[in-house]
């Protein structure tokens, strides 16, 4: 990760052009941010110029913009983030994930999950956005582990149906007597295309 934008980018000096990444990129590769350089035989991405992005700089209207909080361009006026701290976070709780399904790498996580004591148990929160060129299904719940490894329980399983670019706050519920016992919390996500019209969100 760049240390000064904040953009995930390719190391130059330890890449060796296999293009493993080009590869294995969701939208490969034709309209992958990853490009092999034959010159270099390198692979690059987008580094957000330097933090200067000239897609932000040169579009007319205004409508792409940096979001320095969440390294994302995001939609001035559409997109509303969640808060990036959770007030009254348990601390000590490791999130994992567990996405599957055959667009699993379109439901991207832009904001940190927190566990947070509520009345009869926990609540989970978070965000996914849906991203480039899909619109989603994604159908998720929580598994709750203790230090061992052992699973505690389930929380609900919900449905959503998201478009391109929607960030979807998400939070789900569990009933526990000792929330200190939980000690992992895995993202568990099924996710697929919606066909608009035919799936509704329950």
């Amino acid at each position: 990760m760049d240390e000064n934008t904040g953009a995930r980018v390719i190391d130059q000096e330890v890449c060796v052009g296999c293009q493993t990444c080009l590869a294995a990129c969701v939208f490969a590769p034709a309209a992958s941010r990853i490009k092999y350089n034959p010159e270099t035989n390198t692979c690059i991405k987008c580094d957000l110029c330097g933090g200067d992005p000239l897609c932000v700089k040169r579009c007319p209207l205004g409508a792409s913009q940096l979001s320095w909080e969440e390294y994302t361009v995001v939609r001035p006026g559409i997109d509303d983030y969640v808060e990036k701290s959770t007030e009254g976070a348990l601390e000590g709780v490791t999130f994992t994930k567990e996405y599957s399904g055959p667009h699993a790498g379109k439901a991207m996580d832009e904001q940190d999950w927190a566990l947070v004591a509520a009345d009869g148990g926990v609540q989970v929160k978070g965000q996914v956005t849906s991203s480039d060129g899909a619109d989603l299904r994604v159908k998720m719940h929580c598994d709750f582990k203790d230090a061992s490894g052992n699973v505690l329980g389930s929380s609900e399983e919900h449905m959503w149906c998201m478009s391109i670019h929607e960030h979807l706050p998400l939070e789900f519920s569990f009933a526990i007597d000792d929330p200190s016992q939980i000690a992992e919390v895995v993202l568990v996500g099924d996710i697929s295309y919606w066909v608009k019209g035919v799936d509704e969100e329950y």
